[in-house]
């Protein structure tokens, strides 16, 4: 266990730089833009520097959309009111899944083995989390469910590295320490639904811990390190820790993903 503040968790240092050589910009261009190679060629005579791209531009974009202010309002005032909400609640589901630290380091993995580039992933990214089609896609399945949203008076929910806790039909993320919300993909709702419940269950909040220690690959932060030992002493963890040791890191994201409630068509 670490003491630590915010700014030093749930924090990859050297992931979010990718640097991009003319070869691989030849390369990119040849494949995503075949009929412009030729004149990209011809200006890559005048700008043959190697350039840097940054992933956090993007990350950055996506926390200063309404998805993101919306968490805060609704964390701040405990309560959901309006199905915009769902909607931008939604939203930040899909945002926090692609950006967490084991889908993207996972991802990076896999394409750097396909000799794919990093920079060329944070392209994609971008790409997709600003396509209107695609976006309305993966938060259609999330909008029209039913909602369920625990909050409680203190702190209550460590939160894990991997915050999009996925089962199948259904899925979990702890909004803040003291909000808990749950959809259940399974009650469908066309125009959204959503109760709030002050408490949480004890056979609830020990579904929560099993699926967030399952899903964690770094590190759970929570300010009670009482807390946190109770939950380091648990079979579930000490069986985490086993399996993280025995596997890839992106073979046991892999076996997380099997749990998604998207479709690979989604991303055909």
């Amino acid at each position: 266990m670490l003491h630590a503040n915010v700014n030093t968790v749930h924090v990859d240092t050297d992931l979010g730089v990718a640097e991009v050589t003319p070869e691989a910009m030849k390369d990119f261009c040849k494949r995503h833009f075949p009929s412009k190679y030729d004149q990209f060629v011809e200006d890559m005579r005048d700008h043959p520097e190697t350039l840097v791209m940054d992933l956090e531009q993007v990350l950055n974009a996506l926390e200063k959309t309404p998805a993101y202010e919306t968490l805060i309002n609704v964390i701040t005032k405990q309560t959901i009111e309006t199905r915009d909400e769902i909607g931008d609640l939604s939203s930040f589901i899909v945002f926090q899944h692609f950006r967490s630290h084991a889908i993207l380091r996972a991802t990076i993995e896999t394409l750097r083995l396909a000799g794919i580039e990093r920079f060329e992933y944070f392209w994609l990214l971008k790409q997709a989390m600003s396509s209107p089609d695609l976006l309305f896609e993966l938060i259609l399945p999330l909008a029209t469910s039913q909602w369920i949203i625990y909050k409680t008076q203190e702190h209550a929910f460590p939160l894990p590295d991997t915050p999009v806790l996925m089962d199948p039909g259904n899925v979990m993320i702890a909004l803040s320490p003291r909000m808990l919300a749950e959809v259940d993909l399974g009650v469908h709702k066309p125009d959204g639904s959503w109760v709030i419940k002050t408490g949480i269950p004890k056979s609830k909040f020990t579904e929560y811990k099993r699926r967030a220690i399952a899903n964690t690959y770094k590190e759970i932060v929570f300010h009670d390190p009482v807390k946190l030992e109770q939950w380091r002493r648990t079979p579930e963890f000490r069986g985490r820790v086993k399996l993280a040791r025995s596997i890839s890191y992106t073979d046991l994201v892999e076996q997380s993903l099997r749990r998604t409630i998207w479709t690979k068509s989604t991303f055909s």
